[in-house]
């Protein structure tokens, strides 16, 4: 069986985990990249970590917006943007992303009201980090 994950906010948190779940057995991982689509298109990830080393990779797929990523069927969702609940509402973006059984990961961090509890209403499966 082929996981299928996808990461949400492909910033450097979001690009290091998918660089390290990219490393399992039967693991696809694809990306929504916002600011940096084109250059993680073309080139994928340049990772130097101090306890990996130096490193590339390139995502299975690379999506600009959430809505391209809707109709595949993610087993995971892991969500790694800024939790700024003022400025954007993730659950509304994710919406169509969510499929049954999909288990949505958090790895957020961000000031003031978190909006994690709408993200995880998205889901029957939840894990905060």
């Amino acid at each position: 069986m082929t996981y299928n994950i996808l990461i949400f906010g492909a910033g450097a948190i979001g690009a290091f985990y998918g660089s390290r779940l990219a490393q399992g057995k039967d693991v696809e991982v694809s990306v929504i990249c916002r600011s940096n689509y084109n250059a993680v298109k073309e080139k994928g990830f340049q990772v130097d970590s101090p306890y990996y080393g130096k490193y590339s990779w390139k995502p299975t797929n690379v999506y600009r917006n959430p809505k391209e990523a809707h109709g595949q069927r993610w087993d995971y969702v892991v969500v790694t943007t800024k939790s700024l609940p003022d400025v954007s509402d993730d659950s509304a973006l994710l919406e169509g992303v969510i499929g049954e059984g999909t288990a949505i990961v958090l790895i957020q961090n961000g000031i003031g009201k978190n909006n994690s509890d709408s993200i995880l209403m998205l889901a029957n499966v939840k894990l905060r980090c």
